[in-house]
């Protein structure tokens, strides 16, 4: 009987460890990393159809002191306005992402620190505005993407 069930034990053990998804974390990190890559794009081409591809339908934003949820809908109409009103000439990373993501790649979080320069479309002659930024986006892996349905930022003013 004891040798029956620790067969069955070892049996089990070996069927989910076989079943279980190997994840490749440092893809992972490169998809990640794309984002980032597809959000700086969107923000220099005044394109916000490129950053609802990274969004999941909803999202909770926490900034300036307030929290947000908002749906993909109402941000969508948010950025449009915003980027028919500015005009990036900047939007860089000033250090390397800090990513970490979980172990089963389900869920990951990604800091970041930006410059970002900008002009206001209605007013060019008005100063450049110089901001620095820092922020921790959440991202969830919903039908095989990472999708932001998280975002936490700092906003410094030069």
């Amino acid at each position: 009987m004891e040798t029956t069930r620790i067969t069955l034990i070892t049996m089990l053990a070996i069927l989910t460890f076989s079943c279980s998804k190997s994840v490749d974390l440092e893809q992972e990190r490169a998809l990640l990393l794309e984002v980032n890559e597809r959000q700086r794009e969107a923000h220099m081409n005044s394109d916000p159809s490129l950053l609802a591809l990274g969004m999941a339908d909803t999202l909770r934003a926490v900034q300036r002191g307030e929290i947000r949820i908002e749906t993909k809908s109402e941000r969508m109409k948010r950025w449009d306005a915003y980027f028919k009103s500015i005009e990036y000439s900047q939007w860089d990373d000033l250090q390397e992402p800090l990513i970490e993501i979980s172990e089963d790649a389900t869920l990951a979080w990604m800091s970041v620190k930006k410059i970002t320069v900008s002009t206001w479309v209605d007013d060019p002659s008005q100063a450049i505005d110089t901001t620095y930024f820092a922020w921790t986006t959440g991202f969830k892996k919903i039908k095989g993407d990472w999708k932001v349905y998280s975002v936490t930022s700092t906003r410094v003013a030069k």
